[in-house]
């Protein structure tokens, strides 16, 4: 990395070419010209962050650095990582790969399936498990020689902004279509030596959308890497609801029914979990229960082990363990996978 060197300005609207904005920066559609392309070639369309400059924080480097360190020691299929970045002026820029659209908006605006056929879970089931595997990826790496460092050593890190709308939909040139984890300017990925078995904390409340952040913060004032499993339950879960719904307004339903308790939560906002007022542990938040009673009935009427609601339902519930045990270590999703196979009824 970088994968590809920038040479031309890029020009582009401040208002018609956004795409989106978070945090730590913008994101704009950019057209660019590349090197030894074929003659006539039309301009290839890439995605461009713009880092916001904030005072005491380096966002881009922080970003940058943990693409970097997730590229080893071979990039996973399941991360956008950076194509290029510069410094220009006074901001910062980070090029990336265009997507074709993220998770958030796919379950707000595509119709679920009227039926859950093996066609349809099978590749469903493929694009979930590259999530998990790319998250098992990101925490930890597994021992690594690596030629810079002496002593075999271990990659670990964290995410900290798990949600629908940071996970990324591609399509490539065979039509079909691959979900993908983006946004890291809330990650880390560092380097420690093979026997380090400790975990990375994060003690800032603000990192990553609340919607979607667990509750260990409010308990022990800091979170580590199973906030994403937590984050990543939810986005399951959302994955669910869609999945098993009669219509597009599903996601939007459970998100309402979240925010009738949004006074039992910190953020008066629509949580997977709440806490009262006077303090006490965090618990689910009552819409959230409901939806797992759901789940639990619909898995009752479920008679074979391989159908997709039975395997979706073990991935969701390997990630909300979380709800009822905080601080549980980082937990395997692999023997799911093993334990099953396709085609699926």
């Amino acid at each position: 990395m970088p994968l590809l060197q920038v040479n031309t300005p890029l020009a582009f609207d401040a208002e018609a070419d956004l795409l989106g904005s978070g945090t730590v920066g913008e994101v704009f559609r950019v057209t660019l010209g590349l090197p030894n392309a074929k003659p006539r070639a039309p301009p290839r369309v890439f995605a461009l962050k713009r880092y916001f400059s904030r005072e005491g924080r380096d966002d881009f480097a922080n970003e940058r650095n943990t693409l970097e360190s997730l590229a080893v020691p071979a990039p996973h299929a399941a991360i956008v990582y950076h194509l290029s970045s510069w410094i220009a002026d006074t901001a910062s820029y980070m090029l990336f790969p265009l997507a074709s659209g993220d998770l958030h908006r796919f379950l707000h605006t595509e119709p679920p399936p009227n039926e859950i056929t093996a066609d349809i879970a099978a590749p469903l089931l493929d694009r979930v498990h590259g999530l998990l595997d790319a998250l098992r990826f990101i925490h930890d790496s597994g021992v690594l020689r690596l030629p810079e460092y002496p002593r075999p050593v271990r990659r670990i890190g964290f995410h900290h902004d798990l949600k629908p709308a940071n996970v990324l939909i591609f399509q490539d040139n065979a039509g079909r279509t691959h979900w993908k984890l983006g946004d890291f300017g809330s990650g880390t990925a560092r380097f420690v030596p093979a026997e380090f078995h400790e975990e990375l904390y994060n003690r800032k409340a603000s990192t990553g959308d609340p919607v979607y952040s667990a509750p260990e913060f409010a308990v022990d004032g800091r979170v580590s890497s199973p906030k994403d499993i937590w984050s990543m339950g939810a986005v399951l879960l959302e994955v669910l609801v869609w999945a098993r719904g009669t219509s597009i307004a599903e996601v939007q339903r459970f998100e309402a029914a979240r925010l009738e308790f949004r006074e039992e939560t910190m953020e008066n906002a629509a949580l997977y979990w709440c806490q009262s007022p006077a303090g006490g542990l965090p618990y689910l938040n009552p819409a959230v229960e409901t939806e797992l009673d759901k789940i639990a009935l619909r898995s009752t009427h479920v008679r074979s082990r391989h159908s997709f609601f039975w395997l979706l339902q073990g991935l969701y519930v390997e990630c909300w363990h979380l709800s009822r045990r905080f601080g549980l270590p980082q937990l395997n999703f692999a023997n799911i996978w093993r334990n099953s196979s396709l085609p699926l009824n």
